[in-house]
Order: C-alpha cells, then sequence, then structure tokens
C-alpha cells in the first residue's frame, strides 16, 4: 500500500489535503481507528494522521473545551478541491482554509471589515469612532480572529455601512421651554507666551476634523468678551476662527456661528474658572454642533514659553457638556446614611431623620442635588456652590457638601484620567442602605463637580474614567489628598433612565425622518432646513 508524502492522501496518492483551521461548527467523526465501535470517551484515537494532525476523538467528548472546534479541514465550513488542494468555502466564509467570517456586502464600501478582537480593543474609540461608554475590552473566546465585522466610515452604520446617518440637530420644540447644554470645553495652555497649535475636532458620527493653525500666546490681559463670540483680535477669536471655517463645514454649515470662544472667566464663561498665570485660557462653546461630542485633541504644537516646566498643555470639560437628552423630572442617586452625611459643623439632633434619598435635578444648564427627609413635607434643592443649609431642624446639602466615606474622591490632578478614593471602590464595600443600580463597575455613571464620567476602569482606590479632571468647580484646582467632609466633592452613582428623560438632540431633529439609503432629513410639515430644527409655519 503507499505511504503518501504530506499533503497527499487516497489509496494511489492521487489526492491532495487542503488547507487546516479550526472548526466554526464540528462534526462527528465515526470509526476513525477501525476497531469496530465509536470510543465515546475523551480518549485521542487518531495521532500524526494527514487529515488530523493535532488528533482527534471519534465523537464529542462533552468535556473539553471548544470541543467544537477542532482543527479540521477547510474549517469544516467548505468543500475540498482534491485536484487543486484549494477549499471552496460556503457563502458567507473566506480565507484559503474557509476560516475566516466574510463581512457582509465588503462593507459597502464605507468601512473595514475588522475582527472581533480588534473590535474589542477598540471600542473605546479610535481616531474616527466615538467614545463607547464602556470602554475598549478583551475579546478572548476561541474567534476573536476568526469572526468579523464592519467597522464602518463616520455617518454611516448597519452590519454592512449601507445606512447613512442623517444631520443631527436640537427639536425646535424643545427651545420654547428647554436650555440645551453644548458641548464646552477649556483649551489651557499655561506659560506659553506665543506660538501656534493645530487641534483636532470630532463632531456627532466621530469624524476627526483637523484645524490650520492657531495663533495663542498670554491672553491674561484681554478684555471680557461680550457673549456673542469672543472679542476680535484676541486670542480666543483665533479659536472661533478656526472651528467656524473646518473644512467641509460639518453639522451644520448654514449656522451664522458654529463655536463660542472666549476666556475663562468672562462674562460669556464665568462659569469657567480662571487660573492664575500667563498663558492661554481660551474657553470655545460648540453651539452648531448639538450633542454629546468626543473631547477634542492636540494635533502638534510650537509653543514659545517663559519656562518649559511651567508649560501644562491641556483640553479640559467644563460644568457644561454637551448632551442628547434633558431630565424632565430626575435622576435618582445612591442613598447615604446619618453618618457618612457631614458638613463642617456637627450634624444636628434631627439627622435622626436620615437617610436621605439624594435626587438629580436639571434647572436651565445647572444640575443641583435635592434631598428630603423622611417626614418632611418640603424640598430644598442645594445650589452648586452654595453652603449646606438646614430647613426644618434636617440638614439639606448641596452638591459639593455631601460627603460619602466610601466614595470620596481623593488626589485628583487636574488633566489626569485616574482618581482615587478614599477606600476601595467596590459594589461590596459601598456604604449605602439601599443596593446602588448600576453597581460601581466599569459603565458606571459618576457626578463629580458638576459633572458626568463614566467609569472606564476600577483597580482597588484607582478609577479611570472617560474624560480628564478639570478641576473643582470653584478654583479649577486639584482635588486634596485628604479632603475634610466640608470640601469633599460626592460622588454619585446615576441610575439612567429613560421614561424621565427626553432626547432633544437627534437624527432630523425629532422632527423629520431620515432616508438612511441618502443621509437627507424629510422633514414633517412645517418644519424646514437640512436637519429640520426650523420651524417656519404651525401645521394644519
Amino acid at each position: 500500500m503507499c505511504t503518501c508524502f504530506k499533503n497527499f492522501k487516497g489509496n494511489d496518492c492521487s489526492e491532495k489535503v487542503c488547507p487546516f483551521a479550526n472548526a466554526h461548527v464540528d462534526t462527528a467523526k465515526g470509526d476513525l481507528n477501525m476497531n469496530g465501535q465509536i470510543d465515546t470517551s475523551t480518549t485521542t484515537v487518531v495521532n500524526q494522521h494527514q487529515v488530523y494532525p493535532q488528533g482527534t476523538t471519534e465523537q464529542f467528548p462533552n468535556t473539553q473545551a471548544n470541543e467544537a472546534h477542532f482543527y479540521m479541514e477547510c474549517a469544516n465550513k467548505g468543500t475540498c478541491s482534491r485536484s487543486s488542494g484549494q477549499c471552496k468555502c460556503f457563502d458567507g466564509y473566506e480565507g484559503s482554509a474557509c476560516q475566516r467570517v466574510t463581512c457582509p456586502a465588503s462593507c459597502s464600501g464605507h468601512g473595514t471589515c475588522q475582527s472581533m478582537k480588534y473590535l474589542a480593543e477598540n471600542a473605546g474609540g479610535t481616531l474616527f469612532n466615538i467614545n463607547s461608554d464602556l470602554g475598549s475590552t478583551t475579546y478572548s473566546l476561541w474567534d476573536g480572529r476568526v469572526s468579523y465585522g464592519c467597522k464602518c466610515d463616520p455617518g454611516y452604520y448597519n452590519a454592512d455601512c449601507s445606512a447613512m446617518r442623517c444631520p443631527y440637530g436640537v427639536d425646535p420644540l424643545y427651545m420654547s421651554n428647554g436650555n440645551p447644554l453644548y458641548e464646552t470645553i477649556q483649551f489651557q495652555i499655561l506659560g506659553a507666551t506665543g506660538g501656534t497649535l493645530r487641534v483636532r475636532f470630532f463632531d456627532k458620527f466621530g469624524e476627526a476634523y483637523v484645524t490650520p493653525k492657531i495663533t495663542v500666546g498670554d491672553d491674561t490681559g484681554n478684555t471680557a468678551g461680550s457673549g456673542t463670540g469672543a472679542p476680535s483680535g484676541t486670542i480666543a477669536d483665533n479659536f472661533a476662527k478656526a472651528f467656524n471655517n473646518l473644512p467641509n463645514a460639518p453639522i451644520r454649515p448654514n449656522a451664522p456661528m458654529n463655536v463660542i470662544c472666549d476666556k475663562a472667566g468672562s462674562t460669556t464663561f464665568a462659569f469657567v474658572p480662571f487660573v492664575t498665570g500667563a498663558g492661554t485660557h481660551t474657553v470655545c462653546q460648540f453651539v452648531g454642533f448639538p450633542g454629546k461630542l468626543r473631547l477634542a485633541q492636540y494635533v502638534d504644537s510650537n509653543l514659545a514659553t517663559v519656562t518649559v516646566t511651567l508649560t501644562t498643555k491641556l483640553i479640559l470639560p467644563t460644568t457644561q457638556t454637551g448632551e442628547d437628552s434633558d431630565l424632565c423630572t430626575y435622576k435618582s442617586t445612591s442613598t447615604i446614611v446619618a453618618t457618612q452625611a457631614s458638613t463642617a459643623a456637627t450634624l444636628s439632633a434631627a439627622d435622626a431623620n436620615l437617610p436621605l434619598t439624594l435626587k438629580l435635578y436639571k434647572v436651565g444648564v445647572q444640575y443641583f442635588v435635592a434631598t428630603i427627609a423622611a417626614g418632611g413635607t418640603a424640598m430644598t434643592m442645594g445650589t452648586k456652590w452654595g453652603p449646606a443649609t438646614v430647613s426644618g431642624g434636617a440638614l439639606y446639602a448641596s452638591a459639593l457638601n455631601v460627603w460619602d466615606s466610601g466614595i470620596t474622591a481623593t488626589a485628583w490632578t487636574v488633566g489626569s484620567t485616574s482618581l482615587t478614593t478614599a477606600s476601595a471602590l467596590t459594589s461590596a464595600t459601598i456604604p449605602v442602605t439601599t443596593p446602588v443600580t448600576p453597581p460601581i463597575a466599569a459603565g458606571a455613571t459618576l457626578f463629580i463637580e458638576n459633572v458626568f464620567f463614566i467609569i472606564q476602569t476600577i483597580s482597588s482606590t484607582t478609577v479611570t474614567v472617560n474624560k480628564p479632571f478639570p478641576g473643582t468647580a470653584a478654583a479649577g484646582v486639584p482635588l486634596a489628598a485628604t479632603p475634610t467632609p466640608a470640601v469633599a466633592s460626592a460622588i454619585y452613582v446615576i441610575v439612567r433612565s429613560s421614561p424621565v428623560e427626553y432626547e432633544y438632540v437627534s437624527e432630523c431633529s425629532g422632527r423629520g425622518l431620515c432616508d438612511a439609503s441618502s443621509g437627507v432629513c424629510k422633514c414633517f410639515k412645517g418644519y424646514t432646513d437640512w436637519n429640520c430644527d426650523m420651524q417656519d409655519t404651525l401645521a394644519a
């Protein structure tokens, strides 16, 4: 009988063996060792075989991991041409051994075909992708490099990237009663007396636009703005012009002003602390780019500085960051107990009425924490920077004065995405009277200094979030390593509940239908503009 060379088989060795790969779906193999019975154990019955070079069992052993993904010819998703030794893959599979799942329609020319492993590792946002709340993760299952999917270009979606996104806008009916929050960020370059830089801006779809060079320097002598835009000729004006003239005029090309820029602490942006020191302190609000946006990035810079070690080049969020939905009533937060609520003074005897259930409300463009003591009839709303107050003998505290010893932020540097907490931050150790939902874990929402942060990772007392810390609301300085209850910033886990939210930023402004084949809005009667955000007449 013939003993075939490697990669040949058959009685006369005339048939070729096709490439092998891990099977997508395995099949029972029968009596491979021809002993007249089917071995149902986990024993490998064939070794060093042309068809099963890694060895195999005769039936599914039912006890081994990945039992349906043994090494098989054409990955068990194709047939082998014995004359050529090439696999003829079934529909939906490709590769020399049919080892990969194909992407539908080759992503329609509007995306790239990527593995599950790649998509998971880049889920936290890449250059042309919006940050996800959960951030990147590790996909370690057997098909990490086998199963593929489309990573669509900005503005396209669906499994095959064939559908187009329509322009986003603010619901015009919301504007009659609501107060939209637009993405507002601070460009802080301390120590710079001159020079240039460029900024990468991300629109609602995650598409990136790079500005031309922006001249920067010391703006401490600039006059305050008028509230309608940057004073002409100032550094803030340089930023505004650069953003208002981005290539392709993203989002709203017909808007008279896409961006308002001014100095921190000015009339326009009084809510942004002015950090002492020479350099650039520009704040920009993207009024023509509604919704939650990814934080901009510095691309490159050529700066002249007083002292290089003093230069701090940061892009920071502010207390007014873009959002897609508004609070219709409130968002629930965690519940604190009497021993955890504190101010600089000793708690009053009326604190026996605690626990207090904290609620987060939005009034205008400002978030507030309100509490109602057990047995109380009134609700007192704390102010963002105001002191705690006592009403009717019960303690009512503001967002900065409520202190939970288990979830107090400490030692948080301005510009850093990692903070430390007073104790290990796990769902088992959070001292609350009721379970926290969602648990303290990746994806949970934290409310600190009137800014929302999304947890990316937790390691004991170190927490990494999705954007850098802008500093304390009152002064823009770091959190102290050992804060006292009077100055510590409270961290609340926000339970997002859709029935109490209204999405006012959406495709076609919620006043039209999106034609996904063209990316063009079909506005309802009475609404116009390319994103249907303008009410031209009352619909009959």
